[in-house]
């Protein structure tokens, strides 16, 4: 079991670094759980989307980056 097996949907997460200027650098969100993407040539891609604090659209973000979100939690 990893770190991202506790994530759970309404769960507020932190979004690491990624690369100079993106938009989701050292942001808090709520991740918002799996989405999939089916392509026209049958392919099902998994990724997942998070709503980052203060924005009203969510963000999609590929299964890779899930894998580095750390759950968070006011101390």
């Amino acid at each position: 079991m990893n770190a991202n097996d506790l994530i759970r949907p309404g769960q507020l997460v932190k979004c690491p670094f990624v690369y100079y200027d993106n938009p989701l650098n050292h942001k808090l969100a709520v991740y918002l759980g799996k989405t999939y993407i089916h392509r026209d040539d049958g392919a099902t891609v998994k990724n997942h989307q998070v709503l980052v604090i203060g924005h009203s659209k969510p963000t999609t973000i590929p299964h890779g980056y899930f894998k580095s979100l750390t759950s968070w939690s006011e101390k």
